[in-house]
């Protein structure tokens, strides 16, 4: 399939969006969205609908969270839950030879004034059968992490999924949506991390740090030990991540600090007053 991205970094005026709508002619729109960027995409989705007849297709945390209220917007026309390369896959298959669009596993559709709700599909346990992402799509280097010319750094993510279900955070639903939730924390290869890291870097020159964007990178003590060795010898550039206190040890802080990390973030977050 032919994909094109309009990366919305700042707000886009109506004729700019319909414009790159119409040079490209898509069958099929999709937007990602998180709460706080939905009446965005509301807006976008409008203009869309307004002038062309093209299926828009809403996914990311805010629908996964919010199903209902995200499809009982007028200008959307299916959503999916949950992780979607192999269900967005289908659609756009089914799309290109006129198959059925409504009984796709992890899509919610509107069909005949009625609601389609399929069930979730098992998460893909094997994060490195997935291909790696198409980063010719972004205009990289416009970027803001990349465009701040001081500390210019990157975001990247070695896993997906926590191990944890804190009441206070989206994992817990998320957690529950699907049927294989034993497998919710699964990690690509060292090998696959440092191939995207290089290709990060070839296409990022002058690049200073990583972001590691996983709940906990450095959860699996196997891993991150393999990690910590090849990180630091074949890309060698700081980096920081996320972890939990209580999975700190002397251990752990040596791998972190030889292996280039330079800040570590924990959360520290309670309800309870007394205990924070």
């Amino acid at each position: 399939h032919t994909v094109g991205l309009i990366h919305i970094i700042n707000s886009m005026s109506r004729d700019e969006l319909i414009g790159r709508i119409r040079n490209f002619e898509p069958d099929l729109i999709g937007f990602s969205t998180i709460s706080q960027i939905f009446p965005y995409v509301r807006t976008y989705a409008k203009w869309i609908k307004e002038e062309f007849d093209i299926p828009v297709i809403v996914g990311g945390a805010h629908p996964s969270l919010n199903p209902d209220q995200t499809l009982s917007a007028e200008e959307v026309d299916m959503i999916c839950l949950g992780e979607g390369e192999l269900s967005l896959l289908e659609l756009c298959n089914n799309i290109d030879q006129g198959g059925p669009i409504d009984k796709i596993p992890s899509l919610w559709a509107k069909k005949d004034g009625e609601i389609q709700k399929n069930p979730i599909r098992p998460l893909v346990e094997n994060l490195d059968d997935l291909p790696p992402p198409d980063r010719s799509l972004f205009d990289m280097t416009s970027m803001h992490c990349y465009a701040k010319k001081r500390y210019p750094f990157a975001t990247i993510k070695a896993a997906r999924g926590c191990f944890y279900s804190c009441t206070y955070c989206s994992n817990t639903k998320f957690n529950a949506l699907y049927p294989n939730r034993k497998k919710i924390v699964r990690f690509h290869s060292v090998d696959r991390v440092i191939d995207d890291a290089k290709e990060i870097m070839r296409l990022l020159p002058g690049l200073k740090f990583f972001v590691f964007h996983d709940d906990i990178l450095p959860a699996d003590k196997a891993w991150f030990k393999e990690f910590a060795y090849k990180y630091q010898r074949e890309i060698g550039i700081p980096y920081r991540c996320k972890t939990r206190v209580e999975l700190m040890d002397e251990e752990y802080a040596q791998l972190l600090k030889e292996s280039g990390c330079f800040r570590i973030q924990f959360g520290l977050e309670s309800g309870n007053p007394e205990m924070l």
